[in-house]
């Protein structure tokens, strides 16, 4: 099997970067198609248009304010009106959702994309990946991209003043790629691109762990403080980039096919950067049954480190420590149908295996 290795065109973080974006998407087109959110718009449009008039040689970019579902018909509908606009191509700012969308918009108008997150919640952004779901708002399928996108701009002045609980959630999802990528290259098995992880993966995916085991509490102490700090910056950037070109060409294992099980659950809404924590805590107590190891070193650092940030590593955590058995099955189940994720474990896991140590973790 080849190492397959993908990663956006271009990366850029900074302070003020949304102010210079019309600069940045200028190398994919003349006349960019914005997608964004009102929260967003409200909040950054303005930088963003006046940041595009100050740029010669570039058309005034087509605002698309959208609050509607990420599904594939309001996709194909935007990607309609993006080429009746005679746009050449697409930014998505916002969060997961609005990048989704862009993602899938920039897919169906065959476009170069950039995207633009305000948010560093999740390793989403450099992804080759757009979830896509039913206009009731449940998942229909997993958009797989040709191609990661062209450009990624990081306003970072912009993230550090979001919310700090979804920079803490960003470190759950960035501190489970380290292991489960060394799980796909232990068991020989696929990264997210069909192919091997390799040198070059693995090592973005070990600098995930290393840089939270340095800065991650520190950066949530300063997010907190309203500061923006080297550490807030390496901490965003191991979230977006690292863990982004990490878990893909690095592989998934089990922490996130249990969390795909929690995001399949009705009426349950768990942050995805939080059940992917959950979900590494389910492999640490796997792992340590069903081969007889204790836990190493790493994985004791994680789970204090977890602890020490408030991040979820049982049910209660999550507050589903009174979810029924049968909705703990469920999640069972759907996360062993992740056939590639599971493919990445060790050790032969059932049903009601994995339903114990849904329960055991700690």
């Amino acid at each position: 099997m080849p190492v397959v290795f993908g990663a956006p065109g271009r990366y850029v973080q900074g302070p003020g970067e949304l102010g210079h974006l019309g600069a940045c998407v200028a190398r994919l087109g003349r006349r960019a198609f914005i997608v964004l959110d009102p929260g967003t718009d409200r909040r950054v449009g303005q930088t963003v248009d006046d940041g595009f008039s100050a740029c010669e040689g570039i058309s005034k970019p087509v605002f698309r304010v959208y609050d509607g579902p990420c599904s594939e018909r309001a996709c194909r509908g935007l990607a309609r009106a993006c080429a009746q606009l005679k746009c050449d191509c697409v930014v998505g700012m916002g969060g997961g959702k609005m990048l989704d969308i862009a993602k899938a918009v920039a897919h169906y108008a065959g476009l170069s994309l950039c995207v633009a997150p305000t948010v560093a919640s999740s390793d989403a952004p450099c992804s080759a990946l757009s979830v896509l779901y039913d206009d009731g708002g449940s998942f229909d399928k997993y958009l797989h991209l040709d191609w990661a996108p062209d450009l990624v701009v990081v306003d970072s002045a912009v993230i550090a003043h979001a919310p700090t609980h979804l920079l803490v959630a960003g470190m759950g999802d960035a501190l489970a790629t380290y292991f489960e990528a060394q799980a796909c290259r232990e068991s020989g098995g696929e990264n997210e691109l069909a192919g091997a992880s390799g040198v070059a993966a693995t090592a973005l995916a070990r600098s995930c762990f290393e840089v939270l085991m340095a800065d991650g509490l520190q950066a949530k102490a300063d997010a907190e403080a309203g500061e923006l700090t080297s550490a807030v910056e390496h901490v965003i950037e191991c979230n977006i980039l690292c863990s982004g070109i990490g878990f893909e060409s690095g592989g998934l294992s089990l922490a996130h096919a249990v969390a795909n099980g929690i995001a399949a659950l009705k009426g349950v809404r768990v942050p995805h950067g939080l059940a992917v924590t959950y979900g590494l805590s389910v492999q640490f107590a796997a792992a340590a049954a069903l081969t007889g190891k204790p836990l190493g070193d790493d994985e004791a650092h994680a789970l204090a480190f977890c602890h020490a940030a408030g991040l979820p590593t049982c049910l209660a955590d999550l507050g589903l420590d009174a979810l029924p058995k049968e909705d703990l099955h469920s999640v069972a189940v759907r996360a062993l149908s992740c056939t590639r994720n599971i493919g990445n474990v060790l050790y032969a896991l059932d049903e009601d295996a994995l339903e114990r140590f849904l329960r055991a973790a700690r």
